[in-house]
């Protein structure tokens, strides 16, 4: 049986990075609109969506649970790197400076590896593609960025760094490989 992974970053926010509470703009809840309108033929039956758990995503994903009218798993975990933010201020291309320090093995004190975070996305992602037969992540776009250049689901599926708000990647995955 054939199982979709479908990710979506959070829209638009405020551009004030250090209020955690930050809420989508009016722009932000116009991509996820226009998100919902782009997966809609790619949603199966038994379709679920799971959500990060900060007020950006929670947002994004009650808008698309109520356009798509597929259910939220409540579960809600860190779907971001933990300490990315280290990366956001100094550099044009912050997932291009994380990956390359992860690699040499030189990421700050406290910041999360590449392989950490592909076993903690595993650990929730894998029970919830193996019961149902399509899983959303509304996650954070380092976070997804990261999932989509190395996790095996994604290996054939071209991406370019940093996704943009709303942005939607998916994957098809046999369950041989859940």
């Amino acid at each position: 049986m054939i199982k979709r992974l479908i990710l979506i970053r959070h829209g638009e926010t405020s551009s004030n990075k250090a209020d955690p509470t930050r809420k989508l703009t009016e722009r932000g809840i116009f991509q996820i609109q226009k998100s919902a309108s782009r997966i809609s033929e790619l949603i199966r039956p038994n379709t679920v969506i799971l959500s990060g758990n900060t007020n950006r995503t929670l947002q994004s994903t009650r808008i698309l649970s109520k356009l798509l009218n597929i259910t939220t798993i409540t579960n809600r975990p860190s779907l971001q790197i933990n300490k990315f933010s280290k990366f956001l201020n100094n550099s044009a291309d912050p997932i291009k400076s994380y990956v390359e320090a992860s690699q040499l093995n030189i990421l700050p004190k406290g910041v999360e590896t590449i392989s950490q975070a592909l076993n903690r996305f595993e650990k929730v992602a894998s029970p919830l593609i193996k019961n149902n037969s399509c899983l959303i992540i509304v996650g954070h776009g380092g976070f997804l960025d990261i999932i989509i250049k190395f996790h095996p689901w994604f290996e054939n599926r071209p991406h370019s760094s940093w996704l943009q708000y709303g942005q939607v990647k998916y994957t098809d995955i046999k369950s041989d490989r859940i």
